[in-house]
C-alpha cells in the first residue's frame, strides 16, 4: 500500500503511524542504498516487517515499532540494532552478512522461531536455552567451538558451516 496518501511527496507522521504493511529498502538486491540515518523509522508504530539490504548506515533504533513480526538486515556494515521494546511478537530474525558482535538483546524475544545470525564477527551469542519455540537456527561463518542446542526441542533446522565445530 502506498504510505503517501495525502500526495503530498513527504511522509507525514499520521501517515507513517496509519502504515501497517511492510518497509522493503535495498531491493532488488544489486543495488545499495545511501541511507546513513534511520531517524524517522520509529514513526511507523505500526509496520510488520522491515528489511534492508546493502545500507551503509551503522545502526538502527526499531524500540518502538513493536509490531514487527520479522526484522531482516542484511550485506551491509550494520554495528548496532536496537530491537523493539515488545518481546513477544517478533518471531524471525535476520542479520546476515553485517558487524555486529555482541547478540545478548535477543535473550528478551522468548517467541523467536527463526535467527539467521551468518558472517558476522560476534563475540557474544544469544542463551539459545531460553528460545523454546525457535525453529531454524543459522551460525555459519562464525568463530564457534562449541554449541549446546538440547533445550532447543522445537528446533527442526541448524545450518552451521565454516566455524570450528566438528
Amino acid at each position: 500500500s502506498n504510505i503517501n496518501t495525502n500526495g503530498d511527496g513527504e511522509i507525514q507522521v499520521s501517515e507513517a503511524e496509519a502504515f501497517d504493511g511492510s518497509i522493503l529498502i535495498g531491493f532488488p538486491v544489486s543495488s545499495t542504498t545511501n541511507i546513513t540515518d534511520f531517524t524517522g523509522i520509529e514513526f511507523f508504530t505500526n509496520v510488520t516487517k522491515i528489511a534492508i539490504n546493502r545500507c551503509i548506515a551503522t545502526s538502527i533504533d526499531l524500540s518502538e515499532n513493536n509490531f514487527l513480526e520479522e526484522i531482516s538486515i542484511t550485506n551491509g556494515v550494520m554495528e548496532s540494532i536496537i530491537l523493539p521494546n515488545t518481546t513477544t511478537i517478533l518471531k524471525r530474525i535476520d542479520f546476515t552478512f553485517n558487524y555486529i558482535t555482541d547478540f545478548t538483546f535477543l535473550n528478551n524475544y522468548t517467541n523467536l522461531e527463526e535467527i539467521l545470525l551468518l558472517f558476522n564477527p560476534i563475540v557474544n551469542l544469544p542463551d539459545f536455552e531460553n528460545l523454546e519455540l525457535l525453529e531454524n537456527l543459522s551460525l555459519s561463518g562464525l568463530d564457534l567451538t562449541t554449541l549446546d542446542m538440547s533445550s532447543n526441542i522445537n528446533l527442526t533446522e541448524l545450518h552451521i558451516q565454516y566455524t570450528s565445530i566438528n
